[in-house]
């Protein structure tokens, strides 16, 4: 049995979340990354792995990320409902919340912030500030034998300090 056929019906977990052509997207891009695992991992070169470029115009995936009508949310859902039945967790389940500073600078980048660094080592770390974006990360820990965890990530969004908000991005 191939690996499409296996992994075709966890991904009938996720149809509702998407239209018919975005539901397509989603498992192009899940199977192309997978079989592209560990070399890159750009949408043209799905497009090209899969023959997916004599089907459909190379700038339909990327609009699909940018515009399709999808919500993370939804998908996020997905993965828990597919993770909490599928992959039977036997042990401790944990939710984790994480934030992650991400170096950047520059006038093109929305939303950047003054941050403190923790992984800075250095004598007076502690009152210095970094320009960078601030992940906040929220993950399902579970245990699947004593004392080894996997971790799966449900959603990801941007921490936007207030001085940075525009009008037509009001802080949350």
């Amino acid at each position: 049995m191939n690996a499409q056929a296996l992994i075709l019906p966890l991904l009938l977990g996720f149809v509702h979340c998407f239209t018919a052509p975005g539901f397509a997207h989603f498992c192009h891009f899940v199977l192309a990354h997978m079989a592209l695992l560990g070399l890159s991992h750009c949408v043209t070169e799905t497009l090209r792995l899969t023959g997916r470029h004599h089907v459909v115009h190379w700038t339909t995936p990327y609009a699909f990320l940018h515009r399709g009508r999808w919500a993370c949310q939804q998908g996020s859902q997905g993965l828990l409902d597919l993770i909490v039945t599928t992959v039977g967790l036997a042990g401790e389940v944990v939710v984790a919340l994480d934030d992650t500073l991400v170096k950047k600078w520059g006038k093109k980048f929305f939303g950047l912030g003054l941050y403190p660094d923790p992984t800075d080592k250095n004598p007076g770390a502690h009152k210095r500030r970094v320009y960078g974006h601030c992940w906040v990360v929220l993950a399902l820990l579970g245990e699947y034998q004593a004392g080894q965890w996997v971790g799966f990530p449900l959603a990801a969004l941007l921490f936007v300090p207030l001085a940075r908000c525009a009008r037509r991005w009001p802080l949350k």
